[in-house]
């Protein structure tokens, strides 16, 4: 099949009216590469040509921001139920996939963590945590700040704000950011150093 602009509006259309993933004709992308290509090679263009071309551009855009829009949603809805998805093109899998994958992780180690007291930490907190290994950080983050807290009991592995997995031990000494630190404390899993 060989794309158009008229085909290519219509397909457009057809994405923007619909709340599922519209099926698109096999190696779309390519095709509409070529289209724009041949397009940008017209060596006497008119100014419908140019039109066209300006236009053209706009609405493929367009059209893959609607389906990665539905896509997003996809995967959500796909990672809740189950359920698998209709008319994905081959370079759409890989993204559903991928976005699937980083979703069921992040959905397990949630809800393994929901009795979890350093998970509700976590939750009430919009502040980063420091990470606990590596001795760069923590010394870049014992230079920058006066406090430090000890922990007073062992705290299971945890997710941090920034995805990383971070597990602290009975008096590991350690400088984390103030609002982690001020609930650690409050909870009674740790107090300041003096």
């Amino acid at each position: 099949m060989v794309l158009t602009f008229e085909k290519i509006r219509d397909i457009h259309r057809a994405e923007k009216e619909s709340r599922k993933l519209e099926k698109l004709p096999d190696n779309i992308m390519k095709e509409a590469a070529d289209y724009i290509e041949r397009k940008q090679h017209i060596k006497e263009k008119t100014s419908t040509d140019v039109y066209e071309l300006e236009n053209i551009k706009n609405i493929i855009k367009d059209l893959f921001e609607i389906r990665e829009r539905k896509i997003l949603n996809l995967a959500l809805y796909s990672v809740r139920t189950g359920l698998p998805v209709e008319n994905l093109t081959k370079e759409e899998e890989k993204l559903f996939y991928s976005l699937v994958n980083i979703l069921k992780t992040f959905r397990e180690e949630f809800l393994d963590k929901l009795g979890n007291p350093v998970a509700m930490v976590r939750m009430e907190s919009n502040g980063d945590i420091s990470k606990k290994n590596g001795s760069n950080d923590k010394s870049e983050k014992q230079k920058t700040k006066k406090r430090q807290i000890r922990v007073v009991q062992d705290i299971p592995e945890f997710v941090g704000t920034d995805l990383k997995s971070y597990s602290l031990k009975k008096n590991d000494i350690i400088s984390l950011d103030e609002k982690i630190e001020n609930l650690l404390i409050k909870r009674g899993l740790a107090k300041v150093v003096d």
